[in-house]
């Protein structure tokens, strides 16, 4: 009986040890799997890869100075010319009239723009003596009413006059009665009807005299209006004049411009003819490499058509394109070049934006190089400080901003266990590998890089290389 108890109680064991395993296998398998990193201090190291063709920096384009006939091209694109070197021969009998029609030509033109000038300047003249005129006679009327005095009409000066002689007979006329009064002769009433009489002679004058001085200031006001009128157009006509002056002396400068414009195109036809004989050889001014030539033996060259492009070896360049968003990549940047024949070095001398991509300049001093040759292009830049680096992919963002994983240990049922906790972040430049964290990150411990899953904060997971941050 004791021995089957014993039994049974191995076998309970024995179960509950298998049920705890298959627990703790089942709850670690539900837990997201990651791969940790460890922050560092350390240098970011920017770097971009392309490719680029060399081109000539430099170029000389050689034109027709006349018209004529290409006879024979002596040269061929690619082909290495020197400083007076034979390129192509021209047949030149047809621009002697081609150039005397042109000379005629301008001289019809100048003498057209020179009629067209004189009209303009003749009209501009009468205008400038039709100014003057009013300017003239504006200013006699302002002196005529600035010495003009009021003058009141004759019925107005008659009636005050009249008015003026009535108060003094009536004045004449209260003396005499107010003595018959005082011998007795004239009554009371009577010396009251000539004093009110008088009284009524004198508001009568009053009046008349307010209206005479209403009308002066009327006439004042008036004469002032006019001045003030004629003020402004005085001013207004001076403005006009000062505007035909400059207008006159601009035609006298278009003249004489004129003048220069036909002595230098006469001249240039003239240098020209003495220039060139009926066939002559054009040779090639400069040292370098044909890079166009866009004329066949037996055409028609019109006058400044262009005739060749000559690349200049002393000025290589390679244009590349490289991302919009690369920052680091500026002029004064160094770059390395490679392909199969050569690793040389060169300077970026311009980084254009384009609307996809920024087209890079660069320039390159090598003998051995020729226009034509692709290379790889490597740019690399290190930053001038030290960083506060993560792996890129240890950076997650969201709503709330960028953010990292610190994995940190704790003690669960079946042991250890480790779980996340999240860290808000400001974070900075980054290269190819790494980001520079500026703020959030205070203690270097293990980081998420990668997980299989979702995580959420605080929740338990699996850590794949443990061994590398924990020990057993």
């Amino acid at each position: 009986m004791k021995r089957k108890i014993r039994t049974i109680t191995i076998a309970v064991v024995v179960a509950l040890v298998i049920l705890i395993l298959l627990s703790g296998t089942i709850y670690s398998s539900n837990r997201p799997s990651v791969t940790a990193a460890m922050p560092a201090t350390g240098y970011l190291n920017h770097s971009e890869h392309t490719t680029g063709v060399v081109h000539y920096g430099a170029t000389r384009e050689l034109y027709s100075e006349i018209s004529g006939w290409a006879t024979r091209i002596l040269v061929a694109e690619g082909d290495t010319v020197t400083a007076g070197q034979a390129m192509i021969e021209m047949d030149f009998r047809t621009a002697v009239p081609d150039i005397q029609a042109s000379i005629a030509n301008i001289n019809a033109e100048f003498e057209e723009k020179t009629k067209n000038l004189n009209i303009d300047r003749a009209n501009n003249q009468l205008e400038i003596e039709r100014v003057r005129s009013d300017i003239h006679n504006i200013q006699l009327q302002i002196s005529y009413l600035q010495n003009e005095t009021f003058h009141a009409d004759s019925l107005s000066t008659f009636e005050l006059q009249q008015n003026k002689e009535e108060i003094e007979l009536a004045e004449i006329n209260l003396a005499q009665q107010r003595i018959l009064f005082d011998a007795g002769i004239v009554t009371a009433q009577e010396i009251m009807d000539v004093e009110n009489n008088l009284a009524s002679l004198l508001t009568r004058h009053k009046h008349l005299y307010q209206t005479h001085e209403e009308r002066q200031s009327d006439w004042e006001r008036d004469r002032e209006q006019r001045l003030q009128e004629l003020r402004r157009q005085l001013e207004a006509r001076n403005r006009e004049q000062q505007t035909r002056n400059l207008t006159m002396n601009a035609l006298t400068l278009r003249e004489e411009s004129l003048n220069r414009e036909l002595g230098n195109s006469l001249d240039e036809y003239e240098r020209r003819l003495s220039r060139y004989d009926d066939f002559t050889t054009i040779t090639s001014p400069v040292d370098g490499v044909i890079t166009y030539l866009p004329i066949n033996s037996g055409q028609y060259i019109n006058n400044k058509q262009l005739l060749a492009a000559i690349g200049l070896p002393v000025s290589l360049i390679v244009e590349c394109e490289i991302p919009l968003s690369n920052a680091f990549v500026t002029v004064g940047s160094l770059a390395v070049l490679r392909n199969s024949s050569h690793v040389i070095e060169g300077i970026v001398t311009q980084v254009v934006p384009l609307e996809h991509a920024k087209r890079v300049s660069i320039s390159i001093d090598s003998d051995r190089v020729t226009a034509g040759e692709t290379f790889t292009i490597q740019f690399e830049e290190r930053s001038n400080i030290s960083f506060t680096l993560v792996p890129n992919g240890a950076i997650g963002r969201d709503s709330e901003g960028y953010f990292i994983r610190q994995i940190r240990r704790r003690r669960g049922i079946l042991g250890n266990e480790f779980y996340t906790q999240r860290l808000n972040v400001i974070i900075g430049d980054s290269d190819n590998q790494s980001t520079a964290v500026i703020h959030g990150l205070v203690f270097f411990e293990p980081i998420v890089v990668l997980s299989d899953r979702t995580i959420t904060d605080g929740q338990s997971i699996n850590l794949r290389n443990e061994r590398d941050f924990f020990e057993n």
